[in-house]
């Protein structure tokens, strides 16, 4: 039926369906006349046709400008499947092609000449796209297929998990030399040593994501200024999550220009000093008409309670009741990080008008000490409560994007290192690794910002007024 449906439509060039099953059914003199094909298949992932069902069917389109298969993710096509399909896609006249899921990836191209132009790999909802897999689809999809010419205009891996140090029988690694560029827009940093045996296969990436200290989201540091972030002031953003906006819009990204320019050397930060930049960050950026529900707590009081665990935990827990009769809810504070190291604490509270009330609840606390003789008659402000504008992660992301950016001085901390031993071309394959040294040095610049954020992992963790420290 599917089939004589089909061969009465004399004019038909664009077809979409939404079950892969109808693909083997498309009569021949339909197939040779459509310029543009989609699959947007759903269902049960037994629905889906063996690939020797399906290549057969996509080799009768000679004149496909466009394909497009998209299946449910358990029914995702497996690397070997992909190459199939690939091959036997009619490479005379086709211009576009997105296949996926192949494994954990979207994979789009564009042709030129019969040939493979441009590759990009993405994943819409994930930045945990781990290279193993990533390699597997280039060396398995797509360096073999017959639509490989000699070189590759450009590569684009959207998101790059950074989950193990690749072998020197990587089975992509001669793809890489065989492009004329390869991009990568993101990569999700695990361990330090598989980042940066990946920096030196692939070159410096246009973000560096991580979760150290994001409170379990995921944290954006733009390595490559012009492509990225204008400035350290933008770096709360989380920029758009994961996915390539050029996906589907004839692949590739900005090309040129990604060395940018020179920066100064980046010297590691200490957690102790990474905690109290940011602390600066939330109390520059105070604000009464805030929305977001932090509150930074500092001064006399604060100094002499953050040491002290119990101390805090039950001056919080009057603040929170305070600020709870004001607001007249239960539920004020959801969680504080004490930083000793910087004589503050960081307040999560459970709305903006919570955290205005702990605000307040907290400066009023503190008169009465010093009414009562705490403030030993100086007149000081014995608790200063500012309700920031940022939040705790974007504070860190905003010392880190100026650490990177070369806008902060580093103030001598930590331990320098060796460039040398960071030495090795950071633009491995078809990026054109530069030997002079200057890649050696971005190289060392990314291993030092990766020894600041993951030592954030000292910072105090945040901590809920539910449990007394210590119980």
């Amino acid at each position: 039926m599917i089939s004589y449906a089909l061969s009465l439509l004399p004019s038909l060039a664009s077809l979409t369906l939404n079950n892969t099953g109808y693909v083997p059914l498309i009569p021949d003199c339909v197939a040779g006349r459509l310029t543009h094909f989609c699959v947007s298949a759903e269902g049960a992932p037994e629905s889906r046709p063996r690939t020797e069902l399906l290549a057969p069917a996509l080799s009768r389109m000679t004149a496909l400008k466009g394909l497009e298969l998209a299946v449910p993710g358990a029914a995702g096509f497996r690397p070997p499947e992909a190459l199939q399909l690939l091959d036997a896609a009619p490479l005379a006249s086709l211009q576009t092609l997105k296949l996926g899921p192949v494994g954990r990836v979207e994979i789009f191209c564009s042709f030129a000449n019969g040939l493979l132009d441009t590759v990009e790999l993405y994943n819409e909802t994930s930045y945990e796209v781990p290279y193993r897999d990533i390699s597997a689809v280039l060396g398995t999809a797509v360096l073999p297929s017959r639509a490989m010419g000699p070189r590759l205009r450009l590569l684009r891996l959207c998101e790059v998990e950074a989950d193990y140090v690749p072998p020197t029988s990587d089975p992509a690694t001669e793809l890489y030399a065989r492009c004329d560029e390869v991009q990568v827009v993101a990569m999700l940093a695990r361990a330090q040593t598989h980042v940066l045996s990946l920096l030196r296969l692939l070159g410096l990436p246009e973000k560096l994501v991580c979760q150290v200290a994001m409170d379990g989201d995921y944290g954006i540091v733009n390595l490559m200024k012009e492509l990225g972030v204008g400035s350290a002031s933008e770096a709360e953003m989380g920029d758009g999550g994961p996915g390539c906006s050029s996906a589907g819009s004839g692949g590739g990204g900005a090309g040129g220009g990604r060395s940018g320019p020179s920066k100064p050397p980046l010297v590691v930060l200490t957690p102790e000093q990474v905690a109290g930049r940011a602390v600066g960050r939330m109390v520059g950026r105070s604000s009464e008409e805030s929305d977001t529900d932090f509150v930074v707590l500092r001064g006399p009081l604060l100094r002499g309670l953050v040491d002290i665990p119990r101390a805090l935990h039950c001056w919080l827990e009057r603040v929170a009741a305070e600020a709870g009769a004001v607001m007249r809810g239960a539920h004020i504070i959801s969680s504080y990080r004490p930083l000793p190291s910087a004589s503050a604490v960081v307040v999560g509270c459970t709305c903006s008008a919570a955290a205005k009330a702990v605000a307040a609840a907290a400066r009023r606390m503190g008169h009465r000490h010093a009414a009562c003789g705490g403030g030993g008659g100086s007149g000081q402000a014995m608790v200063e409560a500012v309700h920031s504008e940022l939040t705790w992660r974007d504070a860190i992301l905003q010392v880190l994007q100026a650490l990177w950016d070369g806008e902060e001085e580093s103030e001598g901390a930590g331990a320098a290192g060796s460039a040398g031993a960071e030495a090795g071309a950071a633009g491995g394959g078809g990026s054109g690794g530069d030997d002079s040294g200057g890649d050696a040095i971005e190289l060392q610049r990314v291993r030092r910002l990766l020894e600041t954020w993951q030592g954030l992992l000292l910072v105090p963790q945040q901590k809920s007024l539910g449990q007394l420290p210590g119980s």
